[in-house]
């Protein structure tokens, strides 16, 4: 959890010193049953919480069959980690998220429109099984971020008739209030609603033992304001207290703090730079060993805190009394603030929390390490904004003269692909560290890496030279061979990238940390070059196990990684699971661009390769048809390069000509452009574009042409490919023996390589030679694996051409390397040996609900649920929460919410209790 829990609990109430106001209380509870927006607005300390609070124990003892979630927002809350929060509090009513929530918060991160946020989480609310929901933002005066603002609005707006959100605030908020109250949809608590009368107001006198009599001269004095009559009435005060609204630090400091014994005072002091007070925490800022019973007497004389409920002994005080304390501590003991908000630091848990107390403590050096530490896992996390809105904290001047801060911009935008920032804060980064030799390599690391992203090969291999022949640690190593990799990709040394993988793959398997991963994830170019397949699947493999059954970005990666290598040993049945994995993988984490571009791209090329070509077309024109939004000049020319093989594949010349015309360096970004100009993968494309015009010798001569520059042409399998279109065309020519001396080394390489690999793009050319007079053309030894493979691309379409359905085949996933995880949502045959069995087949089901009978799953297997799903299924139906699901079958809870939203996806249904009415029509038939 990423946030302090007690951010998610309503307040204890005090035993014996609530008053009550039945008034209140009744209209407060109608309000909340029936209205859409209840706003507690009024000025500190009118009870506002206090009120919402009581509510809250209320309906968890009528109610409990009610949702209720309660947020406590804090001034450094944005969109992000006000989402986590409202996540962390729906839990325990198992929402039936279509989507991972952690996803939310990484589209909050990524920029996505709070409108598309909040319309997810307005769906999840719809299809939740409670009666009524209601959410509690209490203190919503604090949240000043745009996004959140944004994001509420459209909550508020949208929120079905079964929700209701209720907040507190000091100060009209930025909600659409004039809208809902001309709608008659907004029920408000103002200052009249919420003072004391003089009859609550003796009752209150009664309640803590004082004299009623007293009650009744300050309830006059400070005009029904609860915390005041409070406060005075604890202190015993007898005298006009002034006018206590206006003036509520003189009137704490005179009347309540300068009152304390020497050691509370003190104690509350120094604690008040925490934001919450836990005993251990106290003991040690304050170093008052008796912290836990200072508490408990803080507490007992209702010192304007608040107990947490279900946190032993944690206090949270009222904002009024902090503030109040923090400005005694800054007049009395100006010389001690530093020294206690660093022991705060140095206590919290938190990173971004300690990074706000170092500054707060004049320590950006320490605050800065703190981010060097934590920033690259927030990026693998994708926790952009986190890391920008954390960078934006420091004084403009200290991020320019810090090597460590420029080092962290540099990965932040690496991970927004804007390498123009990152060659600038690396180029700054390698000035500021020049007399710290571990951060300068770093830095020199990142920038080489910045300059290669942006096209600038020489400049790179000028820093990356020297680098590499330095004695580096592990991090700054990998950065180095991931910089490597790039440099030889672009420079056409392709035999180069396999070593540096190799040694890169040695250096991340001693490591668990998942942001080197993260950053040494392989370029989808890198597929299919040689001697790669070993450390592309190891890195796959690293990947899945360290994000075991949780979908993620970089899982998502991984499953595209693996898809490749299925292609490139014919295993296409699996690519195809492989990618419609991953694809659902990046959904589920909320389509991270990056990503979204990457699973596009395999898409693409695994429809043509299928004979799916409408699919394809309309994927590879999507570069040509909107300018790339991340990304350089560079990789925008290798989407283009991408489509154009689709268009090859797919025998679409008006395609291949559009990325023709974008390839050509004249068209490419000047930044660009010089690399454009050299680089040799696109040599083939002109033959292409000849042959599919009716130009045969013009197509020979460009792919002859090609060939001379095989290595550097050899992207995705491309030298294989074109080997095959050429020895086709000489077929055709009469050309006989060269045709077979242009094929051999190809057919050479798959043999070698189990699998035919590039050869399967080659689908026209592989349709032509199932002809047996022209395969008779050819010796047995190339004519014989050539119409193997031309049978498994072209003689046994998956499913008809038509798009696959995960579901519906058999043996995928994690046993593909024959290890069979639980968590596997594709159904296998009886015996588990993956034999094509359809889904609910042979399933037997668990006891504890009774197995379906023979012959009676026909409607679970026409909905396409796997054995798994049906499981959860089962569960759900009995009742069962995701918790519990998760215990039963030994699975994480990320786990069960996805399954449950395949459940209710591929059912049609919008919430589990309709999915349980489903199973009951038709499971237990």
């Amino acid at each position: 959890m990423p946030f302090a829990r007690t951010k998610i609990q309503w307040p204890r109430l005090r035993a014996g010193q609530q008053v009550e106001r039945p008034a209140l209380q009744q209209a407060l509870a109608e309000a909340l049953a029936t209205q859409r927006l209840v706003l507690v607005c009024a000025p500190a300390g009118y009870g506002k919480t206090s009120a919402l609070a009581q509510q809250a124990v209320r309906l968890a003892q009528t109610a409990p069959e009610q949702a209720l979630a309660w947020v406590a927002l804090d001034d450094s809350d944005d969109l992000p980690h006000l989402l986590e929060c409202l996540i962390g509090a729906l839990e325990p009513h198992d929402p039936p998220w279509r989507i991972a929530p952690e996803a939310l918060v990484a589209m909050a991160e990524a920029g996505v429109p709070p409108a598309q946020i909040g319309a997810e989480l307005v769906n999840t609310l719809d299809a939740c099984d409670t009666p009524h929901g209601l959410i509690v933002l209490d203190d919503l005066h604090r949240l000043s971020d745009a996004p959140a603002l944004a994001f509420l609005s459209h909550l508020v707006e949208r929120l079905s008739p079964r929700w209701t959100l209720a907040v507190t605030t000091r100060h009209e908020p930025a909600l659409p209030v004039a809208r809902l109250r001309a709608l008659g949809e907004l029920a408000e608590f103002r200052l009249e609603a919420l003072r004391f009368s003089p009859d609550e107001a003796r009752a209150l006198a009664q309640c803590l033992g004082q004299d009623e009599a007293a009650a009744a001269g300050l309830h006059a004095r400070t005009e029904g304001w609860p915390a005041g009559l409070r406060l005075a009435l604890n202190a015993g005060a007898r005298s006009t207290p002034g006018a206590i609204d206006r003036h509520v630090f003189d009137f704490l400091a005179a009347e309540v703090i300068d009152q304390l014994d020497d050691e509370l005072r003190e104690f509350l002091l120094a604690i008040s730079v925490l934001p919450e007070l836990e005993p251990a925490r106290c003991a040690e800022v304050s170093g008052n060993p008796r912290a836990a019973q200072l508490l408990a007497e803080v507490e007992r004389r209702g010192l304007f805190a608040t107990a947490v409920d279900g946190e032993a002994g944690t206090l949270r005080l009222h904002d009024l009394f902090r503030q109040a304390l923090a400005q005694c501590l800054v007049r009395r003991h100006p010389e001690r603030v530093p020294q206690l908000l660093r022991r705060a630091a140095a206590a919290e848990p938190d990173p971004q929390q300690r990074i706000a107390l170092l500054l707060r403590a004049d320590a950006p050096e320490q605050a800065a390490e703190v981010l060097a530490a934590h920033g690259g896992r927030w990026l693998t996390e994708g926790a952009v904004h986190t890391v920008q809105r954390t960078l934006a904290q420091f004084a403009p001047a200290v991020r320019a003269e810090s090597a460590a801060l420029q080092i962290v911009s540099a990965q932040l935008a690496w991970a927004r692909w804007d390498f123009t920032a990152m060659v600038q804060a690396a180029e700054q980064a390698v000035a500021l560290a020049a007399a710290q030799p571990a951060q300068h390599q770093r830095a020199r690391a990142y920038l080489a890496l910045a300059l290669n992203a942006q096209g600038r090969v020489d400049d790179g291999a000028a820093v990356l030279g020297p680098l590499r022949r330095e004695a580096l640690d592990d991090e700054t190593r990998i950065l180095a061979l991931v910089a490597s990799g790039w440099h030889a990709l672009d420079m056409g040394s392709l035999h180069r990238v396999g070593p540096v993988l190799d040694e890169m793959l040695l250096l991340l398997e001693r490591t668990p940390r998942i942001e080197y991963w993260y950053m040494a994830t392989p370029l989808s170019r890198f597929h299919g070059l040689p001697d790669t397949a070993d450390a592309l699947r190891r890195h796959a493999a690293g990947v899945r196990r360290l994000t075991g059954d949780t979908p993620t970005a970089l899982s998502a990666v991984a499953r595209l990684t693996e898809a490749w290598l299925a292609v490139w040993t014919g295993r296409l049945d699996e690519a195809d699971v492989l990618v419609a994995n991953a694809d659902d993988d990046c959904r589920w984490v909320g389509d991270p661009i990056n990503v979204r571009r990457m699973v596009r791209q395999q898409q693409a090329l695994m429809h043509a390769l299928r004979g799916r070509h409408d699919a394809a077309l309309e994927l590879a024109r999507f570069p040509l048809q909107r300018q790339v939004d991340h990304g350089s000049a560079w990789s925008a020319w290798q989407s283009v390069f991408l489509s154009a093989r689709v268009a090859v594949v797919c025998g679409d010349a008006p395609l291949l000509r559009d990325c023709l015309a974008a390839l050509d360096p004249s068209a490419v970004a000047p930044s660009a452009r010089a690399l454009a100009a050299r680089a040799r993968p696109q040599l083939a494309l002109p033959g292409h574009l000849s042959w599919l015009e009716g130009r045969a010798d013009e197509a020979i001569a460009h792919w002859q042409a090609a060939l001379a520059h095989e290595e550097q042409i050899d992207v995705l399998g491309q030298a294989a490919e074109l080997r095959l279109y050429l020895a086709w065309a000489l077929l055709r020519a009469g050309r006989d023996a060269e045709a077979a001396a242009t094929l051999a080394p190809a057919i050479a390489r798959a043999q070698r390589e189990h699998g035919p690999g590039g050869l399967l793009f080659a689908r026209a050319p592989l349709a032509a030679l199932m002809e047996p007079a022209l395969r008779a053309r050819l010796p047995q030894a190339l004519a014989e694996p050539l119409a193997r493979w031309a049978r498994l691309s072209l003689g046994r379409p998956a499913h008809g051409g038509e798009p696959v359905d995960p579901a519906r085949l058999a043996g995928a996933d994690e046993t593909l390397d024959g290890d069979l995880d639980d968590d596997l949502d594709h159904g296998l045959d009886e015996d588990g040996d993956g034999n094509d069995a359809p889904p609910g087949a042979g399933l037997a089901l668990p006891a504890a609900h009774g197995a379906a009978p023979a012959g009676q799953t026909t409607a679970v297997g026409r909905a396409g649920l796997s054995p798994r799903e049906v499981e959860v299924l089962q569960r759900i139906a009995a009742g069962d929460s995701n918790k519990l699901i998760a215990r039963v079958f030994d699975l994480s809870p990320h786990t069960v919410k996805r399954h449950v939203a395949n459940v209710l996806g591929k059912l049609g249904v919008a919430s589990r209790g309709q999915a349980a009415a489903w199973w009951r029509d038709h499971g237990l038939r």
